[in-house]
């Protein structure tokens, strides 16, 4: 299996490259090659990532609900879907990680942000997408870590505030996290769970 990951990461990585250099010329007029870092990924990274995973097909496991207060036991037999989702945040992960990298080293460009892949986004994703183009330097390592499995979120370059891929969708999340909060507010429970409530169409 590695092998295969090894060599879709490296193209994620490098497609996100291609976007970075046509977006950042685009953008700024600015032929100059900017030494874009490709984002690296070794096999012991691969066995420690997908080893959670990997053992839950072997028999059964324990999972924590939503609200945090069921647990709930289910046998190893589906976790083989756990393992390719696992796969699949890993090879998309050489992209994100790739422009995220490339920000930090690039005086041209003034962050980046997450956009949502698909139509829809989950609660989580939604707080992180109303942040917009606020991510670089140290930032952009943790915020790195925020993508989970089964998520389609991109990152994308920003370099001007006013015109970049992913805006408007980034001012409706701006939106619907200002109104959550309002309710979240009025209701007593976390800005997350109401705009959960919202997405699943329960408020």
């Amino acid at each position: 299996m590695w092998p295969i990951v090894e060599d879709a990461r490296l193209t994620s990585g490098e497609l996100a490259r291609g976007f970075y250099d046509s977006e950042r010329e685009r953008m700024t007029g600015s032929i100059d090659r900017h030494d874009l870092y490709v984002a690296d990924y070794r096999y012991e990274w691969f066995v420690e990532d997908i080893a959670d995973s990997v053992d839950r097909l072997s028999g059964d496991y324990t999972v924590v609900t939503d609200n945090g207060a069921e647990l709930t036991s289910r046998t190893g037999k589906n976790a083989g879907a756990g393992v390719l989702a696992e796969v699949m945040k890993i090879v998309d992960d050489g992209g994100r990680e790739t422009v995220a990298k490339a920000v930090e080293d690039d005086p041209l460009a003034l962050g980046w942000a997450r956009i949502a892949g698909g139509s829809e986004s989950c609660s989580f994703c939604t707080i992180l997408i109303s942040r917009g183009p606020v991510y670089a330097d140290s930032e952009a390592a943790g915020a790195m870590k925020a993508y989970h499995r089964y998520c389609d979120c991109r990152s994308v370059p920003v370099f001007n505030r006013d015109q970049w891929p992913g805006r408007d969708q980034y001012l409706e999340a701006e939106q619907q996290y200002v109104q959550a909060s309002k309710d979240a507010k009025e209701a007593g429970v976390s800005v997350e769970t109401m705009l959960r409530r919202k997405i699943e169409g329960r408020a």
